[in-house]
């Protein structure tokens, strides 16, 4: 991608991707579906980039991190599972079009995408290993991160920002969202040391 800012129409999708870095891009979401979805990528480092979403849009995340099923043959290819994302000095801002800034997802063969009814996964496709460092999320109606999975590790946050609040008054839901399903609560409790 070229420097400085960039209209995406369409989510950017990267697949089966090891060791990869992108930095120093400032996309404009113009589309309404997720800015960029990361399936089944290791090492990979995403730095020193902005996002916003385009007048009269409304975007369901910035970013998605999932780990698609492939079967047995997907599996004896090689291909990688999910791991060793790093987020390093991201801003994702908005005003309220934004639903959801950053999502680790939990992918499941038996749960549609976008349902949001109380059915457990039986399959628990998550992705470890993430890093968000010096991240801030501005303006999501719904949560700033959504960290789906019953037992995800090793996901850490180190100086990230959620900002909630609107120029309207409107407020987001959850700053981290760690449910089974996104918008069905879990809060994080974090501890701040001095």
């Amino acid at each position: 991608m070229p420097k400085g800012i960039v209209d995406v129409l369409e989510t950017l999708r990267i697949e089966n991707v090891r060791g990869f870095r992108f930095g120093r891009q400032a996309p404009l979401a113009t589309g309404d579906s997720p800015l960029l979805i990361l399936d089944r990528c290791q090492n990979i480092l995403l730095e020193d980039f902005s996002t916003a979403v385009g007048a009269g849009r409304k975007l369901m995340a910035a970013a998605r991190i999932q780990n698609t099923p492939l079967g047995h043959a997907g599996e004896a290819a090689g291909r990688p599972n999910t791991s060793h994302v790093t987020w390093r000095k991201m801003r994702v801002r908005d005003d309220g079009q934004l639903v959801r800034g950053l999502r680790v997802r939990l992918v499941d063969v038996d749960v549609d995408e976008e349902d949001e009814s109380d059915k457990e996964p039986e399959n628990d496709k998550k992705d470890d290993h993430h890093s968000f460092e010096g991240v801030t999320v501005s303006g999501y109606t719904e949560s700033a991160f959504t960290l789906e999975g019953r037992n995800a590790k090793n996901l850490g946050l180190d100086r990230t920002h959620c900002i909630g609040q609107m120029p309207d008054g409107r407020r987001g839901k959850y700053a981290i969202d760690t449910s089974t399903h996104p918008n069905h609560g879990g809060r994080s409790i974090g501890a701040r040391s001095a």
